[in-house]
């Protein structure tokens, strides 16, 4: 029973390295043979800068050597220096917007779990057909409503309409109140049905 575990483990390991490594060599790909490049759409570098910046992504360098340079830098963790900043990382940016990533993901997951719980209870307390009813054809709707669609809805409804809750950023916690409605309200449906 323990190396079935043990196997399964290994292979979905497995499974997720390949699929990442695919994924990352796809793009690379694309990235080298697509056309177009980073500076054809802006105003052209100066030659120096351009000469500077196609020496520091190993532009200048064969595909097999660019390519090998890019995973390693990915393995450490270095994905370069923001174009938009360039005082910071691109690192650094994906990590102060984590931590708030993170804290939403989390706190829609509890709204979720506790939610299905209360409307499992719901259901199974009540002995009133009509209610029961109500209950499973709200749920269907909001299964069925994709969330592109209903948070759109809901920035709408209570953003601009009401104008009872901030529509951006992540300030107070009045500001997490839609994107948390938004990424819950469809899981909880599911679970709770």
């Amino acid at each position: 029973m323990k190396d079935n575990f043990v196997f399964f483990v290994l292979k979905k390991l497995f499974e997720v390295s390949l699929s990442l490594w695919s994924l990352v060599t796809l793009t690379f790909l694309f990235l080298r043979f697509l056309p177009g490049g980073p500076f054809d759409q802006e105003i052209a570098p100066h030659p120096l800068v351009r000469e500077y910046l196609n020496k520091s992504w190993h532009r200048d360098e064969g595909l097999f050597s660019q390519y090998f340079s890019y995973m390693n830098s990915l393995l450490h963790g270095d994905l370069g220096i923001s174009l938009s900043n360039p005082t910071q990382t691109v690192t650094q940016i994906i990590s102060t917007g984590l931590s708030k990533t993170l804290f939403l993901n989390l706190l829609s997951l509890f709204i979720i779990y506790l939610c299905a719980f209360f409307i499992c209870f719901l259901w199974t307390s009540t002995r009133r057909l009509i209610l029961q009813t109500v209950i499973e054809q709200l749920l269907l709707v909001l299964i069925s409503l994709p969330s592109l669609f209903l948070a759109p809805l809901l920035i709408y409804i209570f953003g601009f309409y009401f104008d009872v809750l901030p529509v951006a950023l992540l300030e107070t916690p009045a500001h997490y109140v839609l994107p948390v409605v938004a990424l819950s309200l469809r899981p909880m449906a599911y679970l709770g049905r």
